[in-house]
């Protein structure tokens, strides 16, 4: 699949907010919905009963123009565990991204949830604790853990690229190793054979969808 194209990402934001927001107000629509076919199609209503019908299909429109004025981190919140990925795949992005490839790009990347401002020395710290604390493998709960609205991914990929000290101080393996001489027996376990590295690119293919990598699954495949 190819990457995302800007203007494709601001069609997901507005299918995920409007299918969101539907989701908010349909309670109240289903109620207007079921008092206009009454009045349509109940011949023996009382005028009364008409009157006291119209003032509340009237309040119900006021709450549903209320709901809609909220904020939108409000509505997503709400709505956040139903939100229809068919409907905003076949429907906003009109099928040029799968229902699978949008939910997995909004909940790790755009979702106006996920916290996007630049870590602070302590969340890093923290972080650097939960990798150790789980032996760097499960970053879900790393994430969930960090409690900061970061995403598995957005843990991932902070800590492999800023705070892994393995990574960062080596440029190459003989430079790792003669930097570590005291403890090369087991660093040299770090580095892989081209045997390995052919073995990852197939898993990683094999669970890949889209851009995004399952790195969860890809580490613990069973």
């Amino acid at each position: 699949s190819k990457g995302w194209l800007q203007f494709e990402k601001e069609k997901l934001v507005d299918g995920v907010m409007a299918n969101a927001l539907s989701y908010v107000v349909k309670p109240y629509k289903i109620k207007r919905d079921h008092l206009r076919d009454k009045l349509k199609n109940d011949k023996n209503i009382e005028e009364f009963e008409m009157h006291q019908i119209r003032k509340q299909i009237k309040k119900i429109q006021k709450e549903i123009r209320k709901q809609s004025q909220r904020s939108p981190l409000d509505i997503y919140q709400e709505a956040e565990e139903h939100i229809d990925w068919l409907e905003v795949s076949a429907t906003h992005m009109e099928g040029s991204k799968s229902y699978l490839e949008c939910e997995i790009m909004w909940k790790n990347c755009m979702s106006i949830s996920v916290n996007k401002k630049r870590p602070t020395k302590e969340e890093d710290a923290r972080l650097v604790d939960l990798v150790q604390k789980h032996n760097g493998e499960n970053w879900d709960l790393i994430a969930e853990e960090l409690q900061t609205g970061r995403t598995a991914v957005q843990c991932f990929e902070r800590y492999q690229r800023h705070l892994n000290e393995h990574l960062r101080k080596s440029k190459s393996k003989s430079d790792f190793l003669n930097s570590n001489i005291e403890h090369n027996r087991n660093y040299s376990d770090l580095y892989w054979t081209p045997e390995e590295d052919e073995e990852l690119i197939k898993v990683v293919e094999t669970f890949r969808v889209g851009n995004f990598i399952p790195w969860n699954q890809v580490c613990c495949p069973n």
